[in-house]
């Protein structure tokens, strides 16, 4: 009889966002090549034909599983609006055929989804495939309280993103240099901080903002024109690979100012590379960071709070350095792949065991 499987689902590898850096990171970790997983691409970068022709292949691939017996657990990678309704076409049979599945909540913006952007009946969709789901992951303590007051579900288990270790870039760190790596909008406070920045600009006349991410091209650059900002800031569109670890090593100061996160990967990249992070206390980012220990935390919306901050690090090279150490040590202490994979594989264990 075919062994069973583990089918998990999520983005394709190459797809942009914090989504596919989870997925990448299993792989690299070894998750893969330890358990028996099918992974099936549920979404690419590209236009709707593409995605959809890969969205109704994985979905008639994993019915296929299903109706062999051969699925042992459905691990979904979950985010919300459109893509949320994609995965339930998924965990839907598997509820119907008594199949396990794992709800991987990965949007800091879901509790809003819920709350302010469906009906009622959509709610009670929401709530029966989180009510039915074997286990829930969350990825930070305060998801998982906002969590429990939508679902009766009591297998929540927090499960922290980790990065992979990396040799660190020896630090060519270049003054008054800030690095942002995410989406431009304003969800991630990416308008906040040009404001910042045009603050910044009397006290630091060189501060260079670098930023690696897509948004409204049309909406960022006339921000950038109406702030007079265009000289300090450098738009380097989507980064990966050897670029961002370029880039980690150049910058003086990591920053995010979200409204809404998760565990972002940015920032634990930038931890393990030992940068100085100035970010927003939402999600999971209070898990990640103690304020004043690995970085300093701020309210979402503070301008004057985020411009301060800023220019307290740029000041302060000991303050930086200290605090990029404790970020390294944070990292390895708690978002490594040894710290965080046990908890998931014992998941996997607990499951699985028929």
């Amino acid at each position: 009889m075919p062994r069973k499987v583990i089918v998990m689902i999520g983005p394709s590898y190459a797809s942009q966002g914090g989504m596919a850096s989870v997925v990448n990171s299993f792989r690299t970790a070894g998750l893969f090549e330890r358990w028996p997983i099918i992974y099936l691409h549920t979404h690419v970068e590209g236009g709707k034909l593409a995605k959809l022709r890969v969205a109704i292949v994985a979905w008639l691939r994993f019915t296929g599983l299903l109706l062999r017996g051969r699925v042992a657990l459905l691990h979904a990678h979950v985010p919300r609006r459109n893509a949320f309704w994609r995965k339930t076409l998924f965990i839907l049979p598997a509820q119907l055929t008594r199949c396990p599945y794992i709800v991987h909540m990965h949007s800091g913006g879901f509790v809003r989804f819920y709350r302010h952007e469906i009906g009622p009946v959509r709610r009670r969709v929401v709530r029966f495939v989180l009510d039915h789901a074997a286990r829930i992951v969350v990825l930070s303590s305060q998801w998982r309280q906002a969590l429990e007051g939508i679902t009766c579900n009591t297998h929540l288990v927090t499960v922290y993103n980790f990065v992979i270790p990396q040799a660190v870039n020896m630090r060519a760190e270049q003054p008054n240099t800030l690095l942002f790596l995410g989406r431009l909008n304003q969800e991630k406070g990416f308008f906040d901080l040009l404001h910042a920045v045009k603050l910044l600009r009397a006290d630091f006349p060189d501060v260079m903002l670098y930023c690696g991410g897509l948004g409204d091209a049309t909406e960022v650059q006339r921000s950038l024109h109406e702030l007079n900002v265009d000289q300090q800031v450098r738009l380097l569109g989507w980064i990966d690979g050897e670029v961002k670890q370029w880039l980690l090593a150049q910058a003086a100061v990591f920053v995010l100012p979200s409204y809404v996160e998760g565990v972002p990967m940015g920032i634990l990249e930038a931890m393990a590379q030992g940068v100085a992070v100035v970010a927003t206390d939402v999600g999971g980012i209070p898990d990640m960071i103690d304020s004043g220990v690995e970085g300093l935390l701020i309210k979402p919306g503070d301008v004057q709070s985020l411009t301060d901050a800023l220019a307290k690090m740029l000041r302060n090279g000991v303050l930086r350095e200290r605090m990029g150490a404790a970020a390294r040590r944070r990292v390895d202490r708690q978002f490594s792949a040894v710290a965080v994979l046990p908890a998931l594989e014992q998941m996997y264990r607990e499951l699985t065991v028929n």
